[in-house]
C-alpha cells in the first residue's frame, strides 16, 4: 500500500510540473491552468443568454421539464441568432442553418466556427463552439448551472474530435475525450464526450406519435421492440416486463415486486392471475390460454411466478432511444410507425430501425407487431435478458414462493389448528394495535412491517402489553418476558413429549411475528405468521408458512437456539434468543466497552497481549469499531484517507500505544498528515461478546470476564476474555490487556489483508 501511495504521490507532481497529458492516440487532449482559462462568450453576450434561461426558468416555477417551456428557452437563445437545442433533442434546433452551413465548410476544409447552446432540464446548460481549422475540429464547451437564483460557470473544456459525422437522417454526431483541469482528474483516464445535435427538424407528427406509442415502452429494461413478434406469434416478448412497464399505469401505484436488498437473494412472488393479465391486456391482445402456456403458471393456485430482475440483469447505463420518422395507416384502423434507434454512444441515428404496428382504441393502445428492418450484428449489447430458469436456479439456488424456505412435505399442524393460532394471534395483535394506529407508512418489501420508524419505546410497550396477557414476548434490546414457557417446551421435547408454544416476536422495524413451535412424533416444525398494518392501518397477516426445524437447544447460560433444516444462501445457520437474562450490570458494562469490537476483523481480542505489546494488535479495521464506540455511529469517510489528529486521537485515547507506533504500523502521509487503511469487512453472523463477570482493581482498573458468544455454532461460551480497561472521567476508558481461552470452539482466524481488501463476505 505504502508504494501505491508513493507511486500516486509521484506521478501528481510530474504532471503538475509539466502541465500535460498525452492523448494515447485520443485526439489532442490539454490540461489547462487557471490563467490559460478563458469563456467562449463575453460578459455581455452570455448575460442576454442567461437572462433569456432565467426568465422562462423563474417564470416555470423552477420546472422546464415541459417540451414547451424548453422550446421558449431555446426559441429565446435562437432569436440572439445563436444555435440552440436541448439535451434529448425534442425541440427543432434554432438558427440550424448557421450549423448546417459550418459542416459544409468543414467538408471543404474551410474555417468556420460555430457556438451552439445545448439546454437540459435539471438547471443547466452547455455552450459549445466548434472550430474548424483544415481537416481538424476543436471544440470548447462550458456548463453553466443555474442554482438559487445564480450562474456557476464551469471552467472550460478544450478538445479536438476524433469523430465528426452528419447521418442521412439529419444528425450530427462529434466525439472526443478531454481531462478536467481540477487536480483530483489528473491520475484518472480521459473522460469520453458524445454529443448528438439533430440539426433538421423532425416532423411534429412524428414527435408525437414516438411520445404517445414508443417512448412509454422504449428500449430499456424490455425487449418489445428488440425482437420479432405479432399477434400469432408471442414467444419472444418478455411478459414479465411488460408486467412492470404498465402496472403502475393499470393500478395507479408503484410496482411491489421488487428485488431484495439482499442481492444475495433471488425473489419470487405468486401474483393472482387476474392481477398479472389486467397488466398485460390491457395494451398486448394475447388469449389467456396462450399467456399461460408461456409462462410460470400454476393452475393450482392461479398464480403467475414471477421473479424481479436482479442486478445482474439490469441494462447498460446508456441506451439508444427512439424517433419515429414514417407512418402508414392501415385498412383495419392501425397504423404501422418506422422507427430509428439513435445511440449516441455509438455516433449513429439508425443503430437499428423496427416498424411497429399499433392501434388507438378509444384512447387505449394496442401493440400488435413489431419488425426488425434493420439489424447489425451485436446492436443490442447494452441490453440484458432475464435469467432463464436454469440460470436463476444456478445464480441462487433453491427457493420457493416466500423465498425463505422450502415447505414442509408434511405439516405437523391441521388446517384448523393453523386457523385456531391464527385467530389467536390475531386477538393479542388487536389487543395492542392502539400502538400502530398512528404509524406513517411507506413502501417495503412483502417480507417487512411497511412502518417508517418504528421506535424503541413503541417495540418496548407492545412486548409489555403482549407479555401482560401471558404468551411469551421477546424484542432486540429486552429482556424475553414469560420465557419459562419456551423452556418448558424444550424439557417436553427433551422428554419426547408432544407440545407446542407460540413466541411474539417485535422486530425492529415494528412487524409482529408469531412463531410457533410444534413437536409432534420426534419431529419439529415452526408456523409462522406476520402481522403489519395494512393500507388502512388495521392489523393484516402475512407469511403463515410452516417450516422443518433441524434441532433447538437450550444452553446452561439460558440461549434458545434454534435452526432450520434449510437455510437460505447468507443466512445465519442458528437463530437465537436469550431466555435468561442478563444482569442489568453485565448488560451495561457489556453495551460500553464489549459490544462495539469484533472478533474475527482484527486480532484484539483473539491474542494475549498488554501494555508491552499492544502494538501487536494495529491491524487495518480497528479503528473504524474504535471510532463508532467514541461517536456512537459509523465512521462514513474513506478508511484510505483518514485525517491524522482524528486517528491519532481515536486510536491512542482507546489503545495503550503511542503516535510513534500507530505511524510504524499504518501508512502515514505526513505532507498529508492522513492514515491510508484498506476495507476490512464485517463477517455476517459473528460471534460476539458479552461481560459474565466483573472487577474493580485496587489500581482503578476494571476487569471484565467476556464470554464469546457464537449462536451460528450453537455455542454460548465458545471462548471467554479476561479484559482489562482503564476509564476516565469524560467517559472514555483505554483498554490495557487481553488475556483469552478456548473453551467450547477454537477462536476465529484473522484473513489475510489482501483477501480483506478483495473479498466481501456478503
Amino acid at each position: 500500500m505504502k508504494k501505491q501511495h508513493l507511486i500516486a504521490m509521484v506521478i501528481s507532481m510530474i504532471f503538475l510540473l509539466t502541465g500535460c497529458l498525452h492523448n494515447n492516440g485520443k485526439g489532442n487532449i490539454r490540461i489547462e491552468s487557471e490563467e490559460e482559462q478563458t469563456g467562449i462568450l463575453d460578459e455581455g453576450t452570455l448575460d442576454q443568454c442567461l437572462r433569456v434561461y432565467q426568465s422562462i426558468y423563474d417564470d416555470a416555477g423552477n420546472d422546464i421539464t415541459d417540451v414547451q417551456k424548453q422550446t421558449q428557452i431555446v426559441q429565446g437563445i435562437g432569436s440572439l441568432g445563436y444555435v440552440a437545442i436541448d439535451v434529448e433533442n425534442k425541440v427543432d434546433m434554432a438558427c440550424a442553418e448557421q450549423l448546417q452551413a459550418f459542416i459544409q465548410s468543414k467538408k471543404q476544409t474551410k474555417d468556420a466556427d460555430c457556438i451552439i447552446f445545448r439546454i437540459a432540464v435539471d438547471q443547466k446548460f452547455w455552450v459549445y463552439r466548434l472550430l474548424s481549422r483544415g481537416e481538424k475540429v476543436t471544440i470548447e464547451q462550458q456548463c453553466i448551472q443555474y442554482h438559487n437564483q445564480q450562474m456557476e460557470i464551469s471552467d472550460l473544456q478544450e478538445y479536438d474530435a476524433t469523430e465528426f459525422c452528419y447521418t442521412q437522417e439529419g444528425y450530427l454526431f462529434i466525439e472526443g475525450y478531454w481531462v478536467s483541469n481540477q487536480m483530483s482528474a489528473l491520475l484518472a483516464a480521459p473522460e469520453e464526450e458524445h454529443i448528438a445535435f439533430r440539426v433538421e427538424a423532425l416532423d411534429a407528427a412524428y414527435k408525437a406519435m414516438n411520445e404517445a406509442y414508443i417512448e412509454p415502452i422504449s428500449y430499456s429494461l424490455n425487449n418489445v421492440f428488440l425482437v420479432d413478434w405479432d399477434a400469432e406469434h408471442w414467444g419472444q416478448l418478455d411478459f414479465y416486463d411488460i408486467f412492470v412497464k404498465f402496472y403502475q399505469e393499470c393500478y395507479q401505484k408503484e410496482c411491489p415486486y421488487k428485488r431484495s436488498e439482499d442481492l444475495s437473494v433471488g425473489m419470487e412472488y405468486q401474483i393472482p392471475q387476474d392481477e398479472f393479465e389486467n397488466v398485460i391486456r390491457k395494451h398486448f391482445p394475447i388469449e389467456v390460454e396462450t399467456l399461460r402456456k408461456l409462462l410460470r403458471y400454476n393452475s393450482d393456485t392461479q398464480t403467475y411466478l414471477f421473479r424481479p430482475r436482479s442486478m445482474d440483469e439490469i441494462d447498460y447505463a446508456e441506451i439508444p432511444y427512439s424517433e419515429v420518422v414514417g407512418c402508414v395507416q392501415n385498412a383495419d384502423g392501425s397504423m404501422t410507425l418506422t422507427v430509428n434507434a439513435v445511440f449516441p454512444l455509438k455516433n449513429t441515428s439508425r443503430l437499428f430501425a423496427h416498424m411497429v404496428t399499433v392501434k388507438n382504441e378509444n384512447g387505449t393502445i394496442h401493440y400488435l407487431q413489431n419488425r426488425i428492418i434493420n439489424n447489425s450484428e451485436g446492436e443490442h449489447w447494452w441490453h440484458s435478458d432475464r435469467y432463464t430458469d436454469e440460470e436463476w436456479q444456478e445464480r441462487y439456488g433453491i427457493s420457493d414462493e416466500n423465498n425463505i424456505f422450502p415447505k414442509p412435505e408434511t405439516e405437523l399442524l391441521t388446517n384448523e389448528e393453523k386457523e385456531q393460532i391464527d385467530a389467536s394471534i390475531m386477538e393479542h395483535a388487536e389487543s395492542i394495535w392502539d400502538v400502530y394506529e398512528h404509524v406513517e407508512l411507506e413502501d417495503g418489501l412483502f417480507y417487512t412491517s411497511n412502518i417508517k420508524n418504528f421506535t424503541d419505546e413503541q417495540r418496548s410497550e407492545v412486548v409489555s402489553r403482549l407479555a401482560n396477557s401471558g404468551v411469551v414476548a421477546v424484542t432486540d434490546g429486552e429482556d424475553m418476558r414469560n420465557g419459562d414457557l419456551l423452556v418448558a417446551f424444550y424439557e417436553s421435547v427433551q422428554e419426547g413429549v408432544d407440545a407446542d408454544v407460540t413466541v411474539y416476536s417485535v422486530l425492529e422495524d415494528g412487524l409482529l411475528t408469531g412463531i410457533t413451535f410444534v413437536h409432534r412424533n420426534g419431529q419439529l416444525q415452526t408456523y409462522y405468521v406476520g402481522i403489519r398494518p395494512d393500507e388502512n392501518k388495521r392489523p393484516s397477516m402475512i407469511g403463515r408458512n410452516a417450516y422443518d426445524v433441524k434441532f433447538i437447544n437450550y444452553t446452561e447460560k439460558g440461549y434458545f437456539i434454534y435452526a432450520y433444516k434449510y437455510i437460505p444462501v447468507h443466512a445465519s445457520l442458528c437463530n437465537y434468543w436469550r431466555v435468561k437474562p442478563l444482569s442489568d450490570t453485565c448488560k451495561a458494562l457489556t453495551e460500553k466497552y464489549v459490544s462495539g469490537l469484533d472478533y474475527q476483523k482484527y486480532n484484539l481480542l483473539l491474542i494475549d497481549w498488554n501494555t508491552e505489546t499492544a502494538s501487536d494488535i494495529l491491524m487495518d479495521g480497528i479503528f473504524e469499531d474504535l471510532y463508532h464506540i467514541a461517536y456512537g455511529e459509523p465512521y462514513r469517510e474513506s478508511t484510505d484517507c483518514i485525517p491524522g489528529d482524528l486517528f491519532e486521537r481515536i486510536m491512542t485515547t482507546y489503545l495503550p500505544v503511542t503516535i510513534e507506533q500507530l505511524r510504524n504500523a499504518y501508512t502515514y502521509d505526513a505532507e498529508k498528515d492522513v492514515y491510508y487503511q484498506d476495507i476490512v469487512y464485517n463477517y455476517p453472523y459473528s460471534p460476539f461478546g458479552e461481560v459474565v463477570d466483573y472487577q474493580y482493581n485496587a489500581d482503578g482498573t476494571l476487569s471484565l470476564y467476556v464470554d464469546g458468544v457464537w449462536p451460528d455454532k450453537n455455542s454460548d461460551c465458545a471462548f471467554v476474555n479476561k479484559l482489562v480497561v482503564q476509564t476516565f472521567s469524560d467517559g472514555t476508558f483505554r483498554i490495557l490487556s487481553n488475556h483469552v481461552e478456548e473453551k467450547e470452539l477454537e477462536l476465529p482466524t484473522i484473513r489475510p489483508r489482501d483477501e480483506a481488501l478483495t473479498e466481501s463476505p456478503m
